[in-house]
């Protein structure tokens, strides 16, 4: 950093903004977020202190529509590979499960440029590699949602895309879902990835947790009449 010396007050100006500007840099890289936008991350990050919001994915009743190409994206790809390509992320994340299984969930945080919207971007990783990404966008007129539901239509689909009742699903897994409630989000996910894996693992082991003790309290209770 270049030395500016002491003698006005548009240069100690100068000297601020620069240290300013090199603790931003510090920050965004070592801690991965900035201080004044904490509450706006731990806000979102609450829906995914359990497994629920990925289970809720997986259960909603919507028809498979075969995609007629690859839903490539980045899955698969490092922590490291999707820093070198988008940059050091605005906030990132470690989880902390009680269930080991899925112990190595981290998620990224971006603020992108999709065409002409702007749109915040998460991106999960299990085990250093990415099995989920979401857009979502704020603000949106009908017109921005059609036009970005034909577009999505084009790329992977011969027909319209009725986001409400399906879902496109690739040959490998790969899965696109479109939800338009409050905000309008983007989901794309690798269903077969280890994360997902796992995560039906986990809930045939709590279902049937869950299945012994309706029969143990049942049998509670007729010993005890």
């Amino acid at each position: 950093m270049q030395t500016i010396p002491l003698s006005s007050t548009r240069q100690r100006s100068a000297i601020y903004a620069e240290l300013k500007r090199v603790w931003h840099n510090i920050k965004k890289e070592f801690f991965g977020y900035h201080y004044q936008k904490d509450y706006y991350y731990e806000r979102i990050l609450t829906k995914y202190h359990g497994t629920e919001e990925f289970n809720k994915l997986l259960e909603r009743n919507l028809i498979s529509l075969h995609s007629k190409a690859d839903i490539k994206l980045e899955f698969g790809d490092s922590c490291l590979e999707i820093k070198e390509k988008y940059g050091v992320p605005d906030f990132k994340f470690k989880f902390k499960y009680k269930e080991s299984s899925i112990i190595n969930h981290k998620i990224y945080f971006y603020r992108l440029k999709m065409g002409e919207y702007k749109t915040k971007c998460e991106m999960h990783f299990f085990d250093n590699k990415l099995f989920y990404k979401s857009y979502t966008l704020n603000y949106l007129t009908h017109d921005d949602k059609c036009k970005i539901i034909d577009t999505i239509s084009h790329k992977y689909l011969d027909k319209p895309f009725l986001h409400k009742t399906t879902k496109i699903v690739d040959s490998y897994g790969k899965v696109i879902l479109i939800e338009d409630v409050v905000d309008f989000t983007i989901f794309y996910l690798d269903s077969g990835s280890e994360f997902f894996v796992n995560l039906e693992s986990l809930n045939n082991k709590k279902g049937k947790e869950k299945e012994n003790q309706v029969i143990y309290v049942n049998k509670d209770l007729q010993n005890r009449l």
